[in-house]
């Protein structure tokens, strides 16, 4: 509902896109990256959107994803 409100919330659009990745829908959640991107475009989920665009969302499995997130920092949405 928040996002009806205010389509441009940062945190409720990265917190959907965690949603979409746990779903293994990779291709909503590079739109709601993407787009949290052009809110706060200092995000360090920078390499988690290359690494969505590089999964083929009919293919991707949600290991192949898992392990790359793994190796980024955990508070990958948190303004430092």
């Amino acid at each position: 509902q928040v996002l009806i409100l205010e389509p441009r919330h940062f945190g409720a659009l990265s917190g959907r896109a965690q949603i979409y990745i746990d779903l293994e829908l990779y291709q909503e959640a590079l739109k709601d990256l993407q787009d949290a991107k052009k809110i706060h475009p200092v995000i360090r989920g920078n390499r988690l959107i290359k690494e969505l665009e590089k999964l083929d969302s009919k293919k991707a499995k949600k290991q192949k994803l898992f392990s790359k997130v793994d190796d980024l920092d955990k508070n990958i949405f948190i303004n430092n």
